[in-house]
């Protein structure tokens, strides 16, 4: 699973990151291991508190200091160690190599600079010897490349003076400027209502296709990771529960909580104000995480309650087994389907 492979753009291996907390210690992201393919699309699943977001934190080296670290593993990004890399090589990385469409448009743009200074900024962090004028040409250009009509009027306005989809393709137009090769959109289609959400998303196909760029989709919308993605990592509580192809993660989920989280989607064939289908309990916080499978307590699975109450649950970390090519789940019973 976690060996070197040419196709590879990133290998994450072992990924460990904690928090420090008046409560001592506390790991958000615990042994994480995927890798994400030449010009293909990975998506990240998981309820909110799984840990998406920090792993995507993590392989930026844009965690809270100090309380955020990195205490094992390696981010291999074209065969370099992210982690142990220093601080001005992942200023360089960060943009031009690896980029970042984050969550929410309007914390991510500066509300008092317009959308024209801070796009060309971008251009002019990474390019020393480009004018400002040309930076603000490109600005146009990439604005209008993102769908953005009348560009040359955008960039003079302020962020709050535009809608969300367009906040959302500016952050996506920042992202894309300087043609990285990976990509990590987190939830980019959040807030957003359904027609704006689809335009998005076959924007950023299209944008993947045209610059052959890889992408990590993190999202809790199913519906996105089968529009959108090649392969899928379900996470749960910081650590992955399953993980295969897109086709191997809907038409055979091997996990409980992947079948749970597929099962809550609803479907037209249900009889109408039906009650939708849920996952009994909550993500445990990250101060009550167990070494066993951390699903088992909202496991249906008969044994469960045993299960729980066994020191396998408190002491023994179940292993990831392939039970097919390329598909990964977590080996134990009260969170497998059999």
């Amino acid at each position: 699973m976690t060996s070197r492979d040419d196709s590879d753009i990133l290998l994450v291996r072992d990924l460990v990151t904690a928090f420090d907390t008046d409560e001592g210690q506390l790991r958000a992201v615990d042994g994480v291991s995927f890798r994400v393919k030449r010009g293909k699309t990975l998506g990240i699943v998981g309820e909110s508190g799984c840990g998406k977001s920090v792993t995507a934190l993590s392989i930026m080296g844009l965690l809270p200091y100090p309380m955020g670290k990195i205490l094992n593993g390696e981010v291999l990004f074209e065969d370099r160690d992210l982690v142990a890399a220093p601080a001005d090589a992942l200023y360089r990385i960060r943009g031009a190599g690896i980029s970042m469409i984050f969550q929410e448009p309007m914390t991510a743009l500066n509300p008092v600079h317009r959308i024209g200074e801070q796009l060309s900024e971008v251009y002019q962090l990474h390019h020393k010897s480009i004018s400002r004028k040309e930076a603000w040409d490109r600005s146009i250009d990439m604005l209008a490349k993102v769908g953005i009509p009348s560009p040359e009027i955008r960039v003079g306005e302020y962020p709050h003076q535009l809608s969300g989809g367009m906040r959302q393709r500016v952050v996506i137009a920042m992202a894309l400027a300087l043609k990285p090769k990976l990509v990590i959109a987190d939830e980019p289609t959040t807030a957003l209502d359904v027609t704006i959400q689809a335009q998005i998303l076959e924007l950023m196909q299209s944008l993947q296709r045209e610059m052959r760029m890889s992408i990590i989709m993190i999202t809790h919308n199913l519906g996105v990771i089968a529009e959108t993605c090649d392969e899928v990592v379900v996470m749960y509580a910081g650590r992955i529960a399953e993980m295969g192809s897109v086709y191997q993660i809907f038409e055979n989920p091997q996990h409980l909580y992947t079948c749970g989280l597929l099962n809550s989607i609803p479907r037209l064939e249900n009889p109408r104000k039906s009650r939708l289908q849920t996952i009994e309990g909550f993500v445990p916080g990250l101060r009550e995480l167990p070494f066993g499978a951390r699903f088992a307590p909202r496991s249906p699975h008969p044994e469960a309650r045993s299960y729980v109450e066994s020191d396998r649950y408190r002491t023994v970390r179940p292993d990831l087994v392939e039970i097919e090519d390329g598909h990964w789940v977590e080996d134990e019973s009260c969170v497998r389907v059999f």
